[in-house]
């Protein structure tokens, strides 16, 4: 609740926490009711409708600096509920019930209206995942167990292989990944190793980021990125 001068708010009012964001909105006794509007640097952020003090119904989002509507987002009691539709370059699709990821959710390839993969959500917890060829068809598909995001189903398209048991397990160090590995049927199969350093080369401060791969145990290529 919203007060000025230990009064609660009521009607419409514009709010600045900062230089930078304010909001318009149409408060009831401190809450926020009706219509509102964000902005970042005096330009349209969000806008929706409120209940009783929480999001309801349709909100959009927009690109702050270009007007670009960003996503829409359904809300009910406050809660993402229903669908969210994420617009730009990599069209994604989720599905919201009371504030959690359920049923099918869709991602779509750069610039177009062909699904690059689907995961199916049940109250949270993800069950499967399907990743498509840009014709349509299957190329991969992945089981979940306990909504834990740990593979324990893979089935590559015309690979004659099926039901391969894959783990992956990370490891970090002071808080940061150091490694990832897979295991297939209880055997490693793929390693990264991940690993920063003073840039040596351009003999500067700036750090990089090694990730080398391994397969099979034998080492196979490595990748240097800047840190920015």
């Amino acid at each position: 609740m919203l007060y000025f001068k230990n009064n609660p708010l009521n009607g419409y009012y514009l709010v600045k926490y900062s230089k930078r964001k304010s909001e318009i909105s149409n408060f009831s006794n401190g809450k926020r009711e009706g219509h509102s509007k964000y902005f970042w640097l005096e330009k349209l952020e969000s806008e929706g409708l409120y209940k009783n003090g929480l999001k309801e119904g349709l909100w959009k989002y927009y690109v702050y600096n270009s007007g670009e509507l960003l996503a829409t987002t359904h809300y009910k009691n406050g809660k993402k509920d229903g669908k969210e539709t994420f617009h730009g370059f990599e069209k994604k699709v989720f599905n919201y019930k009371n504030g959690v990821l359920d049923g099918w959710q869709k991602k779509f390839n750069y610039k177009s209206e062909i699904l690059s993969s689907k995961s199916f959500y049940e109250n949270g917890d993800l069950k499967k995942s399907l990743y498509f060829f840009f014709d349509g068809s299957i190329e991969k598909e992945c089981e979940f167990n306990n909504g834990n995001g740990s593979c324990v189903k893979f089935k590559y398209k015309n690979s004659g292989v099926e039901n391969l048991q894959i783990k992956d397990s990370i490891f970090y160090k002071a808080g940061k990944k150091v490694a990832l590995k897979s295991y297939v049927n209880d055997s490693i199969d793929f390693n990264i190793k991940i690993h920063t350093q003073v840039d040596t080369i351009r003999k500067s401060s700036d750090k990089i980021l090694i990730a080398s791969f391994y397969k099979s145990q034998k080492f196979v290529e490595s990748y240097v990125f800047y840190i920015l």
